[in-house]
């Protein structure tokens, strides 16, 4: 398993009153057993409790988000062999003058 952040596909745009970040990784499963595997991912994205920051969820590639803790799980089964690529993707949107960290 390998998990990388994707540079291509993360941005940072400032939007009238304020800012919107976009971040992206890319989970890379690989199995190369001789016997099939059952694997559960767990990842998570930034969950916002003030409501000047919105965190808004943009690909999932088919993994379940519980919108209460950001918490999103895949359940992938790998044949001998296979490679699966999940993609994750958000945006946050905050106001102009504050700083924020979002990955």
């Amino acid at each position: 398993m390998e998990r990388k952040k994707q540079f291509d596909y993360s941005k940072h745009r400032a939007l009238g009153q304020g800012r919107e970040e976009s971040v992206s990784w890319l989970i890379t499963l690989r199995n190369t057993r001789k016997n099939s595997a059952h694997v559960i991912i767990y990842d998570q994205i930034p969950v916002s409790t003030r409501s000047e920051r919105e965190v808004t969820p943009y690909k999932l590639s088919g993994g379940a988000l519980d919108a209460l803790t950001g918490e999103v799980k895949w359940d992938v089964n790998l044949r001998p062999g296979d490679e699966r690529k999940i993609e994750l993707e958000y945006k946050v949107r905050y106001p102009k003058g504050k700083n924020l960290i979002v990955e």
